[in-house]
């Protein structure tokens, strides 16, 4: 039995058997932290602490470093090594990422280790020793680069500033923007790493800013008539001047194009369209820059011939004057001064134009001539630098037996090219001319954004060259905007009443340019002078602003008239209708509208709104039937100011105040003249003439329409209205669809063809 009981005890200690509650002597093992892959920089230190479990004599570990492409202390060293703690250090320099592996192993069972993985990069250097060069009003892009560093990196610019309209993306290094002003930029950037102790890098460089590159501005060219002689000029931007130019094939033989000034003559144009590409080349050195362009010169036959004559003094004096619409290639508009000697004879005059043909000026040559008719209605041919412009009019509200005031239309022969436009002729005071302007002014201006139909109203103060405290609404297409703290300049204005303004507001990137001509201190003629290529052009007025302004401004029957186009579709839209205000932010409101050819419906519609009006007459509607797409409104006194819509078809008008009713046939008799207020497409028409209310509701009219496919000179109509209590009118006919109402005695605003695919507001003024 001894001998038994002494083989069963061997046996329990050969198998470990017994002696604890496992059965077994505890299995021992090793962690490390950190466990996770490090990054670190060169010459950078981790801390690593060991932990090994069931090490019951505590004997700790031993340590040891290996790497990929090393050996030795080239892959970095230990220091501050006990039995379960190190310090890593890593080498320095590395040229590239280094990744090395530490192990702790287990002095009690040698078989049992951990590893953590260490990556050692360089440290932080910008790779990036130069930058290309950008232009004014063109995008920039270019994306600094860095090599080294451990983790992500963060980038920022330490010593000056890049240049206006840049900024640098701090994770990416990407600098980009539009930049707004030419000359050199130098300045620091900075990166930084995102290792346990971080380290930078930093970079002085330059950046270039120089103006655009050459560019050809016309990108049309003004229509021309037979026989009658034709001039143009070409227009470069940027650059160096001076410029030379030349044809290419297909140049029409009549003409010459003079190679310093950029000037299209021929004095005896004949029928027929030439294509071809003109090519500038300025003075840059070393390297001449060259731009070419394709363009269409078309003649057409001579336009209707002008039967209106005798009468030439009633136009006597100094007028301004503007058209806007549109040709085949796009948006053009046009205002200036011109002198009429009462004879037929313009002795003096300047005009300024926009779009399609580039931003041109210069004087009204004395070639130029008008006459007039014993109705008022006319014709004038303006020969300017950048076209021969040949119009009809019609003229009104005489004093001493002088126009003060009409509207123009452009007279171009039928073709798919024409110029289809529409504008005003107003009496100048060129006495107001040497104070400038004065005061705070309303203004409303419209026109085009890359094809899309743009408008705006706003307010501003003038006084001695300054613009301030200036706020602005925008409508691009439905794209509305509101800004306010604009601020600028302007230029005394010249003989012609011509001035040249600059205006900016927290945020923009570059200056808004435009063009004034001063009617009086109350009033000027406006159009939008940015680069057209890039920016929106638009024309419009400024009114001075009387009294001040609270929700009593608007009290009483006030009458609204706006047009623009279909923002769901092809076709023009306009609305006119009576407002009834209580003067203390409460309204209701009588709309028509039409739509491409068709009256909405319900007609007409009949809201209710609240309303609020700034001290700087800017004025908000509100209410559950108003909504948020309201028009917004600026006065230029009680009852009168612009006026803009929220919504896509961007219509833009004018509020006045409607004389005390009721009315009838008799509210308005006599001569008054007529035209559009505004043209918005080439598909549209444009009318100029007279009419004559007999004060028991017949009428006779007699007007020069013209449109791409089909010319009327003095066509005349004849017919009846009936004139309702509330000053709405309509076709005797149709007694239940109005198409218009009386302001005054002295003025009516109504829709021209309602069924046409582009209706328009057309204002009747004595």
């Amino acid at each position: 039995m001894k001998k038994l009981v002494l083989v069963f005890s061997i046996l329990g200690l050969m198998c470990g058997c017994g002696g604890g509650a496992g059965g077994g002597k505890p299995v021992i093992s090793v962690s490390l932290a950190p466990s996770a892959q490090t990054t670190i920089d060169q010459g950078q230190t981790v801390n690593f602490t060991a932990t090994v479990s069931n090490d019951s004599t505590s004997k700790g570990v031993t340590w040891s470093v290996s790497g990929t492409g090393c050996s030795g202390s080239a892959c970095g060293t230990l220091t501050n090594t006990t039995a379960t703690a190190a310090t890593y250090n890593a080498p320095t320099p590395v040229s590239s990422n280094l990744t090395v592996s530490v192990k702790a192993i287990s002095v009690a069972d040698t078989s049992k280790s951990a590893s953590s993985t260490v990556v050692v990069t360089p440290a932080p250097s910008i790779t990036t020793t130069s930058l290309p060069n950008g232009a004014v009003d063109t995008a920039y892009s270019a994306t600094l680069q860095a090599s080294g560093g451990a983790g992500t990196l963060h980038w920022s610019v330490t010593v000056g500033t890049l240049p206006s309209g840049l900024s640098l993306n701090s994770s990416t290094g990407a600098i980009s923007g539009t930049p707004s002003a030419t000359g050199t930029s130098t300045f620091t950037v900075n990166v930084t790493d995102s290792a346990p102790t971080p380290l930078s890098a930093q970079q002085q460089l330059s950046l270039t800013i120089n103006p655009p590159p050459l560019t050809v501005m016309s990108k049309s060219l003004p229509n021309g008539a037979e026989g009658i002689a034709y001039a143009a000029r070409l227009q470069a931007i940027s650059g160096t001047a001076p410029y030379a130019w030349s044809a290419g094939s297909g140049f029409p033989t009549w003409a010459t194009l003079n190679s310093t000034t950029g000037a299209i003559l021929g004095p005896t144009p004949t029928v027929g369209t030439s294509t071809f590409t003109v090519t500038v080349t300025d003075s840059s050195t070393p390297t001449p820059q060259t731009a070419t362009q394709s363009l269409t010169l078309t003649i057409n036959p001579v336009a209707a011939a002008c039967t209106s004559s005798g009468n030439e003094a009633v136009l006597n004096g100094q007028y301004a004057f503007s058209l806007s619409g549109f040709n085949a290639q796009g948006f053009l508009a046009v205002v200036g001064s011109f002198t009429a000697n009462g004879a037929g004879a313009i002795t003096a005059g300047e005009a300024t134009t926009s779009g399609v043909l580039g931003g041109q000026g210069g004087n009204i040559s004395t070639f130029s001539s008008y006459s007039v008719g014993s109705d008022n209605r006319g014709c004038a041919t303006l020969f300017t630098p950048f076209g021969t412009f040949i119009t009809r009019f019609a003229l009104g509200s005489l004093s001493s037996n002088v126009a003060t005031e009409g509207r123009m239309i452009e007279w171009d022969a039928p073709s798919s090219s024409a110029f289809i436009a529409s504008g005003t002729i107003r009496k100048q005071t060129p006495a107001d001319f040497t104070a400038g302007l004065s005061g705070s002014y309303a203004f409303e201006e419209s026109g085009v954004d890359n094809g899309r139909r743009v408008g705006g109203v706003g307010v501003i103060s003038a006084s001695s060259g300054s613009f301030t405290t200036g706020e602005l609404d925008i409508n691009d297409g439905g794209n509305t905007g509101h800004v306010t703290g604009v601020t600028g300049t302007y230029t005394s204005p010249d003989t012609n009443g011509f001035l040249f303004a600059a205006t900016t507001w927290t945020g923009q990137s570059s200056p808004s340019y435009a063009v004034l001509y001063m009617v009086s201190s109350s009033q000027a003629l406006l159009m939008t002078a940015n680069d057209p290529i890039s920016s929106p052009v638009m024309a419009g007025e400024m009114k001075q602003q009387s009294g001040t302004f609270s929700d009593s401004s608007v009290n009483g029957n006030v009458v609204f008239s706006i047009e623009g186009v279909n923002g769901g579709g092809s076709g023009g839209r306009m609305e006119f209708g009576l407002v009834s205000a209580n003067g203390s932010g409460s309204l209701t409101a009588t709309i028509y509208s039409d739509t491409a050819g068709a009256w909405d419906t319900p007609n007409p519609a009949t809201p209710t709104c609240t309303y609020s009006v700034a001290l700087n007459g800017r004025m908000t509607l509100g209410g559950s039937s108003c909504g948020s797409g309201s028009p917004v409104f600026y006065l230029t006194g009680a009852n009168t100011g612009f006026m803009l819509s929220k919504d896509s078809g961007v219509e833009i008008g004018q509020v006045e105040p409607q004389a005390a009713g009721p009315f009838n046939a008799g509210s308005v008799s006599g001569a008054l003249y007529f035209g559009y207020l505004e043209v918005v497409n080439q598909s549209a028409d444009s009318v100029a003439g007279v009419i004559t209310l007999n004060g028991s509701g017949g009428y006779s009219a007699i007007a020069d329409e013209t449109t791409t496919t089909n010319q009327r000179a003095d066509h005349d109509d004849s017919g009846t209205i009936t004139v309702h209590s509330d000053g709405t009118l309509s076709d005797a006919g149709s007694p239940g669809v109005v198409v218009g109402i009386i302001i005054s005695s002295t003025k009516v605003v109504t829709v021209s063809d309602s069924s046409s695919t582009y209706p328009a507001i057309q204002v009747i003024k004595q």
